[in-house]
């Protein structure tokens, strides 16, 4: 069984809008296409059969309505660790030898479809994107063995950062193991204790803010995300 994990917990205050940003609108559809399904679709592509929305205390209930299909599973996080968030799928779904995680987030756009090599990849995997210097993100390290958590680009971390994650049955295991004894509240540091490969794919924007979103909505994005994709 393949698994999909979407967070959609964030309060979204960055943006201030009247409804989730999970559900702002791409552009190119000649209908309603929230950011949100297009990292669903991507899962579904490749070979989610179960896609666990993890919101935060509160249900936010338009995105329930918009993802009401079989498919999908709503679990809401009463806690505000981000790293919780696979926590709560590991306390709803009994997971087996054999089975797949895929962990993607819900404000972003991306060209590629690095599920598809995620999924081919063994034990955990984080998938990484390029972004602009002045995000703070957990960027790769230069020696690439560690995440720089929360950090802005440096000399010792590369343009690097992860953006997606694909776990098996042992790295999730691995995961809650280390969650249960140290009660980490970053993804990132989590992962930097355990063992993890990477798949390079290229730029993504994270329409979470606004800078990113008017990048986005004005095209000025356009020529790094498909420049960085040759």
């Amino acid at each position: 069984m393949i698994y999909g994990i979407v967070p959609v917990g964030g309060s979204g205050s960055r943006l201030g809008l009247p409804f989730p940003k999970e559900l702002l609108p791409l552009k190119g559809y000649d209908h309603y296409y929230p950011v949100c399904k297009y990292t669903v679709d991507n899962m579904i592509a490749a070979g989610c059969e179960k896609i666990y929305f993890i919101h935060g205390s509160e249900t936010k209930q338009m995105i329930k309505d918009y993802f009401d299909g079989k498919e999908f599973y709503h679990i809401n996080n009463n806690s505000p660790m981000f790293s919780r968030t696979i926590i709560c799928f590991l306390d709803n779904v009994d997971i087996e030898e054999g089975d797949t995680v895929l962990y993607g987030l819900p404000d972003s756009y991306y060209v590629e479809n690095i599920f598809n090599d995620l999924v081919k990849s063994s034990g955990l995997v984080c998938g990484l994107f390029e972004t602009i210097d002045q995000l703070k993100v957990d960027r790769l390290l230069t020696n690439e063995d560690k995440f720089d958590v929360k950090s802005t680009k440096n000399d010792n971390n590369l343009n690097l950062f992860w953006g997606t994650i694909k776990f098996d049955y042992t790295s999730l295991k691995d995961y809650l193991k280390f969650f249960i004894e140290t009660e980490e509240s970053e993804v990132g540091n989590i992962i930097n204790n355990l063992s993890f490969g990477v798949v390079k794919s290229s730029f993504y924007i994270d329409l979470g803010t606004w800078n990113s979103l008017n990048m986005y909505w004005s095209g000025d994005s356009e020529g790094y995300i498909y420049n960085s994709k040759k």
